[in-house]
């Protein structure tokens, strides 16, 4: 059992398990943050809204960890797949480090809404904040299925549409 504990630890330092354990932490945070939010909005509960806004955070900032630990494990990555692989993962890659700013975005719009305050600018940066996050919540559910589109090719990638019938 120590032994496994060990391994888990050296892992944990390791950039590519890193980055695979961190992959999955922006898209459910900020599901569960937006969830948060809005019922702490409704419900007028200022720690619930106040723990959404640091899960949010927390989203956008492994959103970021995890790019830089990706950018660091690249090469090991790449020695470990098929070549024909290769290009695919390093075009997914450039996609994350281009799409940083969505995250940068968010987080701004987080503690804008923090300090923000309330009154007529402290509702529009709370309107703000939401259609950010749930805009960021699809972008990251649809970087996530780009991902396993590239690692799991056997993932259907076509969407059947039913035929017209004139």
């Amino acid at each position: 059992m120590l032994t496994n504990l060990t391994i888990l630890f050296e892992r944990l330092r390791d950039a590519e398990y890193a980055h695979l354990l961190l992959e999955q932490l922006p898209l459910f945070g900020f599901l569960f943050g937006l969830l948060f939010f809005v019922i702490g909005l409704y419900l007028h509960e200022d720690k619930c809204r106040l723990v959404a806004l640091m899960v949010i955070l927390l989203a956008c900032g492994s959103a970021v960890y995890g790019a830089e630990l990706r950018q660091k494990s690249m090469t090991r990555i790449l020695q470990g797949c098929e070549i024909t692989q290769v290009p695919f993962i390093k075009e997914q890659t450039k996609v994350r480090q281009d799409t940083l700013w969505v995250y940068y975005t968010v987080a701004g719009l987080a503690v804008l809404a923090l300090v923000g305050g309330g009154g007529k600018l402290g509702t529009w940066l709370n309107l703000a904040l939401m259609a950010g996050v749930a805009s960021a919540l699809v972008f990251s559910l649809w970087l996530h299925m780009k991902e396993a589109e590239v690692f799991h090719r056997n993932i259907k990638k076509v969407v059947n549409r039913a035929n017209k019938v004139t």
